[in-house]
């Protein structure tokens, strides 16, 4: 097999060669174990030479792995027979050596009570299930009696598993509802419910639902090896991009000349972690019988991963010069000039993005009573709900990324210079609690909002709209950026993993001292926080407002009418009323 091999002709010439394998009859001798996995080793050397020549077998020959797969787990199990065999033969050989020691009188009588009271091994073996059972057709062979040969359908699995003693006969789908409805109860993260709700489906999908306690060390080899084979959705059609297992199918059949496969972030960070944590679950609950499986498989193929990068000032100049903030058409074409001046939910979203280092999905959830004034200067409260107001039902509580995202950040002078407390103030007047109720969150299959979708598809437009060629760029970009700046002053870093909302369990001096604001020092430093980019933009944003108080630009309010509020929010509201 060197680089001139002819390809096609080999796996055309080994998939007949493999259906002839499979056909074997059952029990196999160790000589012939020995050939097959002579032959499984040359077949898996042939198909890494391929693939490294950019020859997929699998376009070649479609059955090609399927097939493979299902030649070495018959040799699996062949040697797991054969060990097993080996085990009774030693037993019963022991068993025969005893009685003749009884019976020439070479064994105590204490012994003698024992062997006596032992479970005997009965002569002849339970044939109800015999050919379901190695083991019981095995014991069905006798020197005398040939057994015909019974010819077994290469499309069929030949060789069960034997099923273990103590199996718990729980399915992973049962397994997984029983693992959701547990992490629901007790408060667990969404997303990382999610997550593996996502990738544990993708097992449930591809591989039968099997049984949680026979998913031995094969099956497991066989999933790490599926998953770096899942495209993302780029290119996938709608109707089959729903779940993973549809998205991998497509590559499968389509072949992988426009789709791209998952980053090894994705994969690393995404399904292995989400798998490790599931089983660590099965494992606690006395469900999975066998070590911890781990899954670590990443191909070649795989995509890497771009890192994250903060703006430029010359990206931030580009963004808050665009109509949204200086002046646009209407209240539905927020990107083209025009006489009227806007603070939509949008306009918001980009400026407290910016100036407070909230992630996307943090925005859409504020209330008015979020926004709090302590000592002359006002807070934004990001947390499950208000403590002040008494209790909530549990639906009603919040949801953040981590319990450290839970913090408080000061509103930058320019957010108030903005205007903000004036939003505030006039939704109060009409009765509403939410500070950006048109604000329409997407819901995820299982119920849960997603609520960073109207900010992330404005800027997939915007980036578009500003010629952002950048791949490293995205919205999470303006969190760089609010890092950059705490990172320019003179704040203490206790400080800035509380702005941040980052964890400080490793830093223990983090966990001391008040929670709820920032020393007069950090303040001071805070307010004082400068960049040649918000330099730029904030003559820009307030040259706005100076033109709606000259008469230059008309102000548009649509969120004070409730039929410009979001459904959800919508629906919300007419619950409390």
């Amino acid at each position: 097999m060197n680089d001139s091999a002819n390809y096609v002709s080999l796996f055309q010439k080994n998939v007949g060669e493999l259906r002839k394998y499979l056909l074997d009859p059952w029990p196999l001798s160790e000589e012939r174990l020995q050939a097959r996995r002579n032959y499984e080793e040359m077949l898996k050397n042939l198909k890494r030479r391929a693939l490294a020549a950019q020859c997929d077998p699998d376009m070649i020959e479609p059955d090609f792995t399927a097939l493979l797969n299902r030649f070495v787990n018959q040799n699996l199990d062949a040697e797991t027979f054969l060990r097993q065999r080996d085990k009774v033969q030693a037993y019963e050989r022991g068993r025969a050596d005893m009685q003749a020691a009884i019976q020439m009188g070479a064994v105590p009588a204490s012994f003698q009570a024992s062997a006596h009271h032992s479970p005997a091994i009965p002569s002849q073996p339970d044939t109800t299930a015999a050919w379901h059972d190695p083991m019981a057709r095995e014991a069905r062979i006798t020197p005398s009696v040939s057994e015909p040969e019974v010819p077994i359908d290469i499309l069929e699995e030949p060789f069960a598993n034997p099923p273990a003693p103590e199996a718990d006969p729980l399915t992973f789908s049962q397994a997984l509802q029983e693992y959701v409805e547990e992490d629901v109860t007790s408060g667990g993260n969404a997303d990382a419910r999610s997550a593996i709700q996502l990738v544990v489906q993708f097992l449930i999908d591809i591989m039968d639902d099997p049984v949680v306690a026979r998913f031995d060390k094969r099956k497991v080899l066989e999933l790490d090896q599926m998953l770096p084979d899942i495209p993302n959705r780029r290119n996938v059609p709608k109707e089959h991009a729903q779940t993973l297992a549809e998205r991998y199918l497509y590559a499968k059949k389509h072949g992988w000349s426009r789709l791209d496969r998952l980053t090894e972030t994705r994969l690393r960070n995404g399904y292995h972690n989400a798998l490790s944590k599931f089983f660590d679950w099965l494992i606690e609950r006395g469900h999975y019988p066998h070590p911890k499986p781990v899954f670590s498989h990443v191909s070649e193929n795989n995509l890497t991963s771009l890192p994250r990068d903060s703006f430029d000032d010359s990206e931030i100049a580009k963004i808050f010069s665009q109509p949204l903030f200086t002046g646009c058409q209407s209240d539905k074409r927020i990107w083209q000039p025009g006489k009227y001046f806007i603070q939509s939910h949008l306009y918001w979203a980009y400026i407290l993005l910016l100036l407070t280092g909230l992630r996307p999905g943090e925005l859409g959830q504020l209330e008015l009573n979020d926004i709090a004034e302590r000592d002359g200067i006002h807070y934004l409260y990001l947390r499950g709900f208000d403590p002040s107001k008494g209790r909530v039902a549990k639906k009603d509580v919040k949801r953040f990324k981590t319990p450290s995202s839970q913090r408080v950040v000061p509103l930058h002078p320019l957010i108030l210079d903005l205007g903000l407390l004036e939003r505030v103030d006039e939704l109060k007047q009409l009765g509403c609690p939410y500070l950006f109720p048109e604000w329409e969150p997407y819901p995820k299959p299982n119920g849960e909002m997603r609520w960073g979708q109207p900010i992330t598809k404005s800027w997939q437009y915007l980036k578009k709209k500003t010629g952002m060629a950048r791949k490293e760029v995205t919205l999470y970009s303006t969190r760089h950026w609010f890092a950059d700046l705490i990172d320019n002053t003179k704040i203490k870093d206790v400080t800035r993993k509380r702005l941040m909302g980052h964890s400080p369990k490793s830093d223990i001096p983090a966990r001391y001292g008040m929670k709820h604001r920032l020393t007069t020092r950090d303040l001071q430093h805070f307010e004082q926080a400068a960049s040649p980019a918000l330099d730029a933009i904030t003559p820009i944003l307030l040259a706005a407002k100076e033109r709606v108080n000259c008469g230059d630009l008309v102000v548009l309010k649509p969120w004070l009418q409730e039929q410009n509020w979001s459904a959800y929010y919508q629906e919300r509201l007419s619950e409390l009323k």
